[in-house]
């Protein structure tokens, strides 16, 4: 037998085997890639809530600062010491209400004299008058006479004013706040003796930019929290709108009256507040815990029907990007990105990508409220 016959036999036989190995191969990775098939983890399970279109009112949003209608820091006018104390810190008063004495003792017993003094001129300024009436004194000792009456008089009134300015009484009804004197201390001019403010009603106080002027005008109603009281809502209405833009940041001021009978709020507190405008609008609404909050854009993802790359359909996400025109409670308003009826993903987001297969259970699915009550306990 040839050489060459030799080798292509021997070469044949090296094909049969290399194939055989080869067809061995391909068959042992068809079955692994059959059973890594039916391994594959299965569609994440998602809860789903549809868009839906409500009627809400229009309102516009803003932060404004709690203040007393009326306060004050009540303190001395003059110097002297303490002689008697009427109140309390945080207690209620009356306008009128006695509240600090200092010490008067001298300005007491000039008044004494003073009062003396001008009993004395009455008396004076009568028989003067009587003279003057049977003519037997000159018109200048009757007017002498008068004006020492007068300058008397005068004299009593200004030591009784004295006197008065050491009696410090409440100017208007209200809550004081913490005493800042003790009895005996020796108070000089103008120290603070304590806050007094009117707390009902209060105002809130909040600017708008000016391009919202044309929307507001007095006698609408405004809502509001406050942090203190996060489960309920105070009301006030608007009072006044000032007549002057602020030239630095273009913003108006409104100021709202708000009832406070109980006391529960207190100025300086911060407030969120929604302005009704008494109008209503339709909205587009999804529950918030479908939104993804990014820096770049805020998402929802909205299930449909999509397409395998074999041509199969099967239930998956489309990421979306929206615009938020409004909030309120659970819900918010989208201006732009979904459509009434879309099913946006409000439990299991994190666990998808675009175009994620899904399995829909909404056997957990919050219920989501414009105005939720909060839980009790």
């Amino acid at each position: 037998m040839k050489l060459w016959v030799k080798f292509l036999i021997l070469f044949v036989v090296f094909l049969l085997v290399v194939g055989g190995l080869a067809a061995l191969k391909f068959g042992q990775f068809s079955k692994m890639g059959e059973m890594m098939a039916q391994m594959a983890p299965p569609p994440p399970t998602v809860g789903v809530a549809d868009a839906e279109k409500i009627t809400w009112d229009v309102v516009i949003s803003a932060v404004g600062t709690l203040k007393a209608s009326e306060g004050i820091i009540l303190a001395s006018e003059v110097s002297g010491r303490v002689i008697e104390i009427n109140f309390e810190s945080g207690q209620e008063v009356e306008q009128g209400d006695l509240l600090l004495v200092q010490d008067h003792s001298i300005e007491s017993a000039n008044l004494a004299a003073s009062e003396a003094g001008r009993d004395l001129a009455d008396v004076d300024f009568k028989r003067t008058k009587e003279l003057l009436d049977r003519d037997t004194i000159a018109q200048a000792d009757f007017d002498a006479a008068n004006a020492q009456k007068e300058r008397a008089a005068a004299d009593v009134k200004s030591i009784q004013a004295q006197i008065e300015k050491k009696r410090i009484e409440a100017p208007f009804s209200g809550r004081l706040g913490i005493r800042q004197v003790s009895l005996g201390q020796l108070l000089s001019a103008n120290s603070s003796i304590v806050v007094l403010e009117a707390l009902d009603p209060l105002y809130l106080d909040f600017s708008l930019p000016q391009r919202e002027l044309g929307r507001i005008r007095t006698g609408q109603s405004v809502t509001f929290t406050v942090d203190a009281f996060l489960d309920k809502t105070f009301t006030g209405e608007v009072e006044a709108i000032s007549p002057r833009i602020d030239p630095s940041t273009r913003n108006v001021e409104v100021r709202v009256s708000v009832p406070n009978p109980d006391g529960e709020l207190r100025s300086g507190m911060f407030a969120r507040l929604k302005l009704n405008l008494g109008q209503k609008k339709d909205w587009i609404v999804i529950p918030d815990t479908a939104i993804s909050y990014n820096p770049y854009g805020n998402g929802v993802y909205v299930v449909k029907t999509l397409e395998h790359e074999d041509g199969t359909s099967y239930e998956g996400v489309r990421q979306v990007f929206i615009e938020i025109a409004d909030r309120r409670g659970d819900l918010v308003a989208v201006s732009k990105g979904i459509e009434v009826g879309d099913r946006v993903v409000v439990i299991g987001a994190s666990k998808l990508n675009d175009r994620s297969p899904v399995k829909i259970d909404n056997s957990i699915l919050p219920d989501a409220k414009a105005d939720p009550t909060p839980a009790e306990g």
